[in-house]
């Protein structure tokens, strides 16, 4: 009786050193496969989506057009009037019926910059080696009920994220950016859905000081669609 019972009390003592905790390489490794694969992601050369954006009570059809290197593209229909924003990588342009601007008009070079990271294809977390990031794991919180490891991405003290990943399913549920002095924005996501073998969220919120600020609401998603670069050159 004896031997069985210190041989309980020796595997309980076994156990917390038999569990591997992950790094935060491992996380991310994971991470990137949960969501499709790095592989699978760099191969893309470009991708758009439909669907519609929610602002102050408003829901308004969007679409948004994403090409390798930096090229990005959105419209946003309102009152019978198309919104655009979109840089070819080098220069950027704006149609704003709203502010009395009719015809396409040129961004200023630190919006053009702005505007280009919504252009770029490849994840900063799942390809941060190449774009010379460093992650770190911060610990484990609950998240809207979902246990997430919380791994921070930095690319300098002056630009910094916190991704909560979900343990189980390996998925971002939120990501916390900042800024230098500005405060900090929260992105939520939810509804994953598989688009040709890659997980995307169809459902996208931001916040700030727990406010919400806008949501996208996403209806379709499409893979190397955009045929050329024409749409966002300035016309």
């Amino acid at each position: 009786m004896k031997t069985k019972f210190a041989l309980v009390i020796f595997i309980a003592l076994s156990l917390p050193l038999a569990v591997k905790s992950q790094t935060a390489e491992e996380i991310v490794k994971n991470y990137a496969q949960a969501l499709g694969g790095a592989e699978a992601w760099k191969k893309l050369q470009s991708m758009s989506m439909q669907g519609r954006v929610v602002m102050q009570g408003m829901e308004m059809p969007t679409t948004i057009r994403i090409r390798r290197p930096s090229f990005f593209y959105q419209e946003i229909s309102f009152m019978g009037k198309n919104i655009i924003q979109a840089t070819d990588g080098s220069s950027g342009w704006y149609v704003n019926p709203f502010m009395g601007n009719e015809k396409p008009q040129l961004m200023k070079p630190e919006e053009v910059e702005e505007l280009k990271k919504g252009g770029q294809m490849d994840d900063e977390l799942m390809f941060y080696k190449e774009k010379n990031g460093k992650i770190s794991l911060e610990g484990e919180e609950i998240v809207e009920g979902i246990p997430c490891y919380v791994v921070a991405l930095s690319f300098g003290a002056d630009n910094t994220s916190k991704y909560f990943i979900d343990k189980e399913l390996w998925l971002p549920v939120k990501q916390v950016s900042q800024k230098k002095s500005e405060d900090a924005v929260e992105q939520w996501f939810y509804d994953y859905r598989s688009v040709e073998g890659k997980w995307v969220p169809f459902r996208m919120v931001q916040k700030m000081k727990g406010e919400i600020l806008s949501e996208i609401l996403v209806q379709k998603v499409e893979f190397d669609s955009v045929p050329d670069e024409k749409i966002f050159k300035m016309p």
